[in-house]
């Protein structure tokens, strides 16, 4: 009976580790094709990069919906909890690079390629799109193959991205003060700039949380604690909440003490991006790093 039940439970963990990677796929292509479309001027395949992004909102959603199912039934420790938090984690950086995709999409769809041509940095951003495709690519199979080697290499470019960025931006900027009169096409590109620069943003973000999943060790290099909270029973429409404490990346909702009296912030937001309640639920369980390096796993209720 325990071996068949741990045969599901690692079929779960192949499958999560599967949809993840499937969706950092799809969101590579959708840099490339975005990035084709610019060159091009495609506006067709501009169009698709857009529709397709709402297909990676739904894997971003089913892969959450996982991710706490494996949490609730199963209470994860040492390197099964690093695998499921870390694909919690790096599922967020993925759908935004998706989302800055579409975005260069909607920006080609009204982009004039004469204008954007006199300003000259065209040529710079097709590069730097490289650079960031190659980022995002490498990162997930850095994920895929748990690769610290690859890891660190997509960290150590970052570096490179944003000196075009800044560069870029210059080049921009003084384009503008030039020609004040054709200041929204060269507004456009510089949004293109960003978006670009973002996307190396999130693939450092994908390559930090592999070493993590390797080492246990994130780059705030500070213990973290995790806390899983589920509504109270007999409230309708409600969902669990996840939320992390001491990690540096995004600010999160620190969940109440036994010894505190006041409840949990009103607007601080969970991990799926919904507010915790005035009133902090019920809780349900508290995972540690220490945790995820052998710990047990602390369960109140």
């Amino acid at each position: 009976m325990g071996t068949s039940v741990r045969k599901m439970y690692d079929a779960e963990l192949l499958q999560l580790d599967t949809m993840l990677a499937r969706m950092g796929h799809a969101a590579g292509g959708a840099i490339e094709s975005a990035m084709t479309a610019l060159r091009t001027g495609d506006v067709e395949l501009a169009r698709s990069v857009i529709a397709r992004d709402s297909e990676i909102d739904s894997a971003e959603h089913e892969i959450e919906h996982r991710c706490l199912t494996l949490f609730l039934r199963q209470q994860p420790v040492a390197g099964d909890l690093r695998k499921v938090s870390t694909a919690l984690k790096m599922v967020t950086d993925i759908e935004r690079i998706a989302d800055q995709a579409s975005d260069i999409a909607e920006i080609t769809l009204h982009l004039h390629p004469e204008g954007a041509r006199t300003v000259g940095v065209l040529d710079d951003l097709y590069a730097m799109g490289d650079i960031a495709l190659h980022m995002v690519k490498d990162a997930i199979a850095a994920y895929v193959q748990v690769d610290l080697s690859t890891a660190a290499q997509v960290i150590a470019r970052d570096d490179e991205c944003d000196a075009m960025f800044g560069r870029i931006s210059k080049e921009i900027a003084a384009y503008i003060a030039a020609h004040p009169d054709d200041a929204e096409t060269a507004l456009d590109l510089f949004m293109i700039d960003k978006y670009l620069e973002r996307l190396g943003d999130h693939a450092v973000n994908i390559a930090e949380w592999v070493e993590f999943l390797k080492t246990c060790v994130h780059k705030a290099r500070k213990p973290f604690s995790i806390f899983l909270y589920q509504p109270k029973r007999g409230l309708p429409q409600s969902r669990p909440r996840f939320g992390v404490e001491g990690a540096k990346s995004r600010p999160r909702c620190k969940a109440p003490q036994a010894s505190q009296a006041r409840p949990a912030p009103r607007k601080a937001r969970s991990l799926f991006g919904g507010l915790w309640p005035q009133k902090p639920p019920h809780k349900v369980g508290r995972w540690s790093s220490e945790a995820m390096t052998g710990g047990a796993l602390l369960v109140s209720r």
